[in-house]
């Protein structure tokens, strides 16, 4: 019987290193009696209890495995979502930062909007494991993200983030609109139903916060008599032609 000590051990450790999101899971519960019964030496010296317990630690195995997952792909699913609201919030912050350079519509901010949210996300990753590359033979955890059944899905400070630049991006893309209807506003045209017009068309210039590049930021200054100076001429891209 002593031959069998080595598995005994094994399935000793394997419940040892078992960790649960949630104390009380009820395989967590199950996984603490069947724990209470494994005690080495008695079991070498009963080869029957060993045989009876063996059988109740496989069983309970396979149905750990089966929960953990199904909870490892509802997990993955849920923070592949996250990952997309991530790489849009990551364009919206390279948004910014080319917004802050429009003079006009600077807002006043101490916060290095970029250098936070880099900090915020950085250790956010997607498992890709699937089923296939989590045995779960000889360690109780994706060898990948270590993820453990039933850890709750905590990341409330990334979604926070992509609120909180949400709303800077709909600021400067409001700032810049209301800046250029100020700027037709107070053109020379005094036919007021033109200027109408042309106060509409001025608000969809809210919408180059989506295409905005170095040629767009330096034509923005230079249409708002903030012309940067080390930034080139810009005529070819203001023009109907370009």
């Amino acid at each position: 019987m002593v031959a069998v000590a080595p598995e005994i051990e094994q399935a000793i450790y394997y419940l040892d290193q078992v960790e649960f999101g949630r104390i009380d899971h009820t395989l967590a519960v199950e996984r603490q009696l069947l724990r209470s019964r494994f005690e080495l030496n008695s079991l070498i010296d009963s080869p029957l209890n060993w045989l009876s317990l063996q059988d109740e630690f496989e069983r309970w195995r396979q149905e750990y495995r089966r929960a953990y997952l199904e909870d490892h792909t509802e997990r993955q699913e849920r923070n592949r979502l996250l990952q997309r609201q991530v790489d849009q919030s990551t364009i919206r912050v390279h948004q910014i930062q080319l917004l802050e350079q429009v003079e006009a519509i600077r807002l006043d901010s101490d916060v290095d909007v970029a250098a936070l949210w880099k900090e915020t996300i950085q250790l956010f990753t997607v498992c890709e494991n699937d089923g296939a590359g989590i045995s779960l033979i000889d360690s109780p955890a994706c060898p990948e993200c270590h993820g453990r059944l039933g850890q709750p899905t905590n990341h409330t400070d990334i979604l926070d983030m992509i609120s909180e630049i949400d709303q800077i991006f709909i600021g400067y893309r409001d700032r810049l609109a209301s800046v250029s209807s100020e700027l037709v506003l107070k053109s020379g045209n005094s036919d007021q139903l033109q200027s109408l017009f042309r106060l509409n068309s001025a608000g969809d210039l809210s919408d180059l916060a989506n295409v905005l590049d170095d040629k767009v930021i330096s034509f923005l200054n230079e249409l708002f008599g903030k012309s940067n100076e080390s930034s080139g001429n810009n005529g070819d891209w203001a023009s109907p032609h370009s």
